[in-house]
C-alpha cells in the first residue's frame, strides 16, 4: 500500500507526500496539495504496477523530445538519421516517456504507413522529372528505421540518466520486414546501353559517367562509398578495395575484392587522376544527393522511368549471385549489409539465369 504523509510547508499551506515501494519497481514519491489528489495518484500508479507495468519518476518528468534531443548530442548520428529524428520527435515529442506504451508505439508505426510525406520547406513548385506533385507515402522500409531509432533513442537516454523503461513498449512490435516495400527493378540489357549512351551524350563528364556507372556494377557500392573511395585505400595488384568506417553506412570497416573490369576502370581513372585530389572519382559531387539529382536527368535522356542510382546496387547484388560462384556470407562481405535477412531484399534473380544453372 501506498504510504501518504502529510506536511505543513513554512506558508501554512498543507502538502501531501505519497511514497510507494513495491519489490521490482524503482521507489516513487510525489507530492500533492490535497489528499484526495495524492490518493488518486497513487492509486493509478499502483494499478500500473499492478498490471506489470515499471513505473519510475524520471520517466514521468522527461519527455520524449527533450530524451531525442540529448540523443541527438550525444549519439553520433548521420544526417539521414538527423532527419528521421525530427520527424519522430514533431509526432511523439510532447509524450512523456513513462506515456509511451506498446498500443501507442504500435499506433504510430500504422500511420506512418498511410502517412504523406511532406514536400522539402525550401521547394517552390514541383520538378517535372521528380513525378510532379504526387503524392507520396512513408515507405515500409521507412518506417522501419524510424521505429528503430525511436527505439534506439529512448533506450540510450534510459541508460543515460539510469531510469526503468517499461519493458513490454518495445516488445513484439509489428514493424515492417527488411525486405518488405523493397524495388524489384532490374536492368535489361537494351536499357544498360541506352543508359551509357546517354551518360557518353551529357553536357559534363562524359568520359567519367560510363565509368562511375559500370564501377557501381561491378562492386555494389553505396553511393557515398563510391563518392568517397579514394587512392590511399586502393591496393590495384592485389585487387582490393579498403571501405573506411567513416564511409560507410553502418559505420564499419570492409575490404572488397575487385572483378577484372572493375581494375580496368579504376586505371582509367588513374589516367585522369588529379594532382592532390584524394578521391578516385573527383569529377563528381561527394555527397549522393546531388548525385542522384545529375542521374535522374540522365535517366531521363536514356527514357528509364522511375530508376534511380540506388537501384544500380540492386542489380549489382543480383548479379553477384547469379555468377553463382559466392555464398550469401560472402556476397553480404561485399555488398557491406549487416543482416542476411536485409540482404535478401537486394537480388532478384532471373528465371532464365537459374535455368543455365540447372544443367
Amino acid at each position: 500500500m501506498a504510504q501518504i504523509r502529510k506536511r505543513v510547508l513554512k506558508s501554512g499551506k498543507a502538502s501531501y507526500e505519497v511514497r510507494i515501494h513495491r519489490k521490482g519497481n524503482p521507489d516513487l514519491s510525489k507530492s500533492f496539495p490535497s489528499l484526495a489528489e495524492a490518493k488518486a495518484w497513487a492509486a493509478a500508479t499502483e494499478s500500473k504496477i499492478d498490471g506489470g507495468s515499471l513505473v519510475n519518476r524520471k520517466a514521468e518528468k522527461t519527455l520524449v523530445k527533450d530524451a531525442l534531443a540529448d540523443f541527438l548530442d550525444g549519439g553520433n548520428l548521420g544526417e539521414s538519421e538527423k532527419l528521421r529524428l525530427r520527424v519522430v520527435t514533431h509526432d511523439l515529442g510532447d509524450f512523456a516517456v513513462s506515456a509511451l506504451t506498446h498500443k501507442i508505439v504500435a499506433k504510430y508505426i500504422e500511420t506512418l504507413l498511410v502517412t504523406p510525406v511532406p514536400p522539402p520547406s525550401n521547394r517552390k513548385k514541383a520538378h517535372p522529372l521528380y513525378d510532379g506533385a504526387r503524392e507520396r507515402t512513408y515507405a515500409p522500409a521507412s518506417v522501419r528505421k524510424i521505429y528503430y531509432l525511436l527505439k534506439k533513442g529512448i533506450e540510450w537516454h534510459a541508460r543515460r540518466e539510469s531510469y526503468v523503461l517499461d519493458p513490454q513498449v518495445f516488445k513484439d512490435q509489428d514493424i515492417p520486414k527488411p525486405w518488405e516495400g523493397m524495388r524489384e527493378m532490374r536492368l535489361s540489357a537494351d536499357e544498360e546501353k541506352r543508359l551509357y549512351e546517354a551518360a557518353k551524350r551529357g553536357y559534363v563528364h562524359q568520359d567519367e559517367w560510363p565509368l562511375l556507372i559500370g564501377f557501381a556494377l561491378e562492386t555494389a557500392l553505396r553511393a557515398q562509398e563510391q563518392l568517397l573511395a579514394r587512392w590511399v585505400d586502393l591496393n590495384l595488384p592485389g585487387r582490393t578495395l579498403r571501405i573506411p568506417a567513416e564511409h560507410v553506412k553502418i559505420r564499419k570497416e570492409r575490404g572488397i575484392p575487385l572483378s577484372k573490369r572493375a581494375c580496368e576502370i579504376l586505371e582509367e581513372m588513374k589516367a585522369k587522376k588529379k594532382d592532390g585530389e584524394q578521391r578516385i572519382f573527383w569529377q563528381f559531387p561527394d555527397n549522393g544527393q546531388e548525385l542522384a539529382k545529375a542521374f535522374k536527368r540522365l535517366t531521363h535522356r536514356a527514357g528509364l522511368v522511375d530508376f534511380r542510382w540506388h537501384d544500380l546496387r540492386h542489380e549489382a547484388t543480383s548479379r553477384l549471385y547469379e555468377k553463382g560462384r559466392l555464398s550469401d556470407v560472402q556476397i553480404a562481405k561485399i555488398t557491406g549489409h549487416s543482416s542476411l535477412d536485409t540482404l535478401g531484399g537486394y537480388y532478384h534473380l532471373r528465371p532464365s539465369e537459374l535455368a543455365s544453372q540447372m544443367d
